[in-house]
């Protein structure tokens, strides 16, 4: 019983986890919109390989200041997904 109260314990805290980084990806929407309009000024996707690499750079920048990632907020639903489907098998 006590394995299964942590398994439990151990999801909220990712959903809570993944809660919090939505807000905060929310949260630096408008300053990616920015970089993403400069980068589309630059000529979007037929922009020189410099304007692409500003452009990766300014999001990795603005998500460690804000500690988000878009990644993070798919954690949780793709840990469900592999104990959903081999739940059968733990049985």
């Amino acid at each position: 019983m006590e394995i299964q109260r942590a398994e439990i314990s151990a999801g909220h805290f990712m959903d809570n986890e993944q809660m919090q980084n939505v807000a905060r990806l929310a949260m630096v929407k408008p300053e990616m919109e920015l970089a993403t309009q400069r980068w589309k000024a630059l000529g979007g996707y037929s922009a020189p390989p410099q304007a692409a690499e500003k452009y990766k750079n300014d999001l990795s920048v603005l998500f460690k200041k804000h500690n988000c990632s878009p990644g993070r907020s798919m954690i949780g639903v793709v840990v469900q997904v592999c104990y959903l489907t081999n739940f059968p098998t733990l049985c």
